[in-house]
């Protein structure tokens, strides 16, 4: 009854009149339907122009149509019956942008970079039925979009998902489909969380002990052998992730959760009076020298702008304070106080990545006053106050509240979660993260943009990261992209019943909406 149900949507979709719904995740700024529709044939063809200098962007677009339609999309130099064309940049389609035309002979996919082309080639996959998205042939649809123009580009540069592989390891082949998956939806950031407490999960040379040590242990699960991602498996997810747009932004956690860092090089860690190691680097000079060695490692890992350096959760009021070199060095530096000893380092780190050509972000815990303003603040305690608060001190912020964007939060009182806390897919469509409300015009643009976080301690499995993230992470995607006064509900609820045949095809193990 499903598939009926959904098949009668697309079939009114594509022979209705022009006015039928179109469900396309996340929702474009502007969609003028017109009547007709282009219908896919062995004969159809692709054009990619050659001012993008990208032969991919066409062997994508046939890799996404030819499973499923069984036609072989060829590419030819001109006039093919779909066309991928670079447009000089406007001030409206800004980097990511892109107008898709179709008409009853053609389709036209227009944009300044390759960004917007590969955004349009996710448009049109969704114009499609469903049905499009199957990894074998499908007898018996007719592969018919409408006539109609769209013009997009999102309204926040950050729109991004936390994966924690920390607490639980995810291989590469989930993770290739993890960012698939994130391109479909339009999302362009992973913050890849490779080190807590529990194991580190980086590569990296300097430091051999980190990984062959520091990898074997986590909280959840006692592998007993190390587990880890190589520096040229890291490479490798790195450019499959910039095929498709995707940003990735790795997090080195300093200076607290840094437990298996501490198990691996004892001399790292802060002592209390005991002589007691706890998860908080000590800020000697040679630890200071190997967290810089570090960050050379995986600077040269990861083209991101953007390093991601913790600093949440730091009991540093119990280490600093008596960890004998780390309070004598405090004293030589005039640091008053163990915030003021992080706010210290956070710039040491935040400085260093600097004069390598990237910005530092942090936790929410960093901001302060005597804090680079350099530094990007992404807050997640409560509902963003401390996003707010930063964005008026002139801080760019990304907005990852706990209480919106938290996906390890159960999805119903019954459900299993890392806390008692219940997120709902209704309740992440209904954030703001612009917070009108609070922040002037002026101090809104310090909003970089939102993010997801899929914290793993309950996580174990990438089938479980599916049901946890899907479909929250739509609803997140659509906050991120479609402008507020179009966003509603109730016509994402009605979209997302046919989104979620795609995600069916896709063999993503969503949470059915169903469920209460």
């Amino acid at each position: 009854m499903r598939v009926l149900h959904i098949g009668m949507v697309i079939f009114g979709a594509y022979w209705g009149t022009a006015n039928a719904e179109v469900s396309i995740v996340p929702h474009p700024v502007e969609l003028t339907r017109t009547r007709g529709g282009f219908t896919l044939t062995p004969h159809t063809n692709i054009t990619v122009d050659s001012a993008f200098k990208d032969k991919m962007l066409g062997t994508m677009l046939a890799g996404y149509l030819s499973p499923s339609t069984g036609f072989p999309f060829s590419q030819v130099k001109t006039g093919g019956t779909i066309q991928i064309k670079k447009i000089r940049p406007t001030k409206l389609l800004g980097t990511e942008g892109y107008r898709l035309s179709v008409t009853r002979k053609q389709i036209i996919i227009e944009s300044p970079t390759r960004a917007g082309a590969f955004y349009g080639l996710q448009t049109l996959r969704q114009l499609l039925p469903p049905e499009i998205f199957a990894s074998s042939k499908q007898e018996g649809v007719l592969w018919t979009i409408p006539c109609m123009d769209i013009v997009d580009y999102p309204r926040f540069q950050w729109r991004g998902l936390l994966m924690d592989v920390s607490r639980h390891f995810m291989d590469l082949d989930y993770i290739k489909r993890f960012i698939d998956q994130l391109a479909l939806h339009k999302l362009n950031t992973l913050h890849w969380h490779l080190c807590d407490n529990p194991a580190w999960r980086i590569e990296i040379k300097s430091y051999p002990k980190l990984t062959s040590e520091g990898s074997s242990k986590s909280r959840t699960i006692n592998y007993g052998k190390p587990m880890f991602y190589t520096q040229e498996q890291i490479r490798e997810v790195v450019q499959y992730a910039a095929d498709r747009q995707i940003n990735i932004v790795p997090e080195i956690e300093i200076p607290g959760h840094s437990g298996a860092a501490i198990r691996a090089y004892p001399e790292f860690g802060a002592r209390d009076e005991q002589g007691k190691l706890g998860d908080v680097f000590n800020i000697r000079d040679e630890t200071i020298t190997a967290l810089k060695t570090i960050l050379d490692e995986v600077i040269e890992l990861f083209p991101s702008s953007y390093i991601h350096c913790g600093g949440d959760e730091v009991w540093h009021t119990w280490v600093w304070e008596v960890d004998a070199e780390s309070k004598a060095k405090a004293q030589r530096l005039g640091l008053e106080g163990a915030h003021n000893i992080q706010t210290w380092l956070m710039n040491e780190m935040g400085s260093y990545l600097e004069s390598k050509g990237r910005r530092m972000v942090g936790w929410g815990e960093i901001a302060g006053e005597k804090l680079n303003t350099n530094i990007v603040v992404m807050a997640w305690r409560k509902g963003g106050e401390t996003g707010v608060s930063s964005a008026k001190k002139r801080f760019d912020v990304v907005m990852a509240p706990e209480k919106y964007t938290y996906f390890d939060r159960r999805q119903a009182r019954d459900e299993e979660g890392y806390t008692k806390a219940v997120l709902t897919t209704e309740e992440v469509y209904a954030f703001n993260p612009a917070f009108p409300h609070a922040l002037t015009s002026a101090e809104a643009q310090h909003i970089l943009g939102v993010q997801g976080q899929l914290w793993s301690e309950k996580i174990p499995t990438g089938k479980r990261m599916d049901y946890m993230a899907y479909p929250r992470a739509c609803a997140l995607a659509e906050i991120g992209w479609s402008p507020q006064e179009r966003r509603s509900y109730k016509n994402f609820q009605k979209r997302l019943e046919t989104h979620l045949y795609r995600l069916d095809q896709l063999k993503v193990n969503y949470r059915p909406v169903s469920v209460k």
